[in-house]
């Protein structure tokens, strides 16, 4: 199996094109830094109030309607979310939810 295994990665190796870290990269480990020892308040609260234990149906929302609702940049909310992963999912999410309930 191991033998397999170093083909797989010599294969890899050679093909693929060289994985880079993101240019955020400093940015990101400098705000985890920062926030490490910060306690999660949103996590308090929806644990005192049990808001994970309820279903509650998925509503649509425009920042228009929210007064003094924040202006950000895409690389603001790249920050803000350490990264793309949760952007690329939010789409489907939405999309997944509103569909289900509106």
């Amino acid at each position: 199996m191991f033998t397999d295994f170093k083909i797989a990665a010599a294969i890899t190796n050679h093909f693929h094109q060289p994985i880079v870290d993101s240019v955020h990269a400093d940015e990101f480990v400098h705000i985890i830094r920062q926030k490490i020892d910060t306690p999660n308040l949103l996590h308090m609260y929806v644990e005192r109030k049990r808001l994970n234990h309820r279903r509650v149906d998925f509503q649509r929302m425009e920042a228009s309607q929210i007064e003094n609702f924040p202006s950000m940049t895409e690389e603001d909310i790249i920050l803000l979310a350490l990264g793309t992963y949760q952007l690329k999912l939010a789409r489907s999410y939405c999309a997944e939810h509103l569909s289900n309930g509106l």
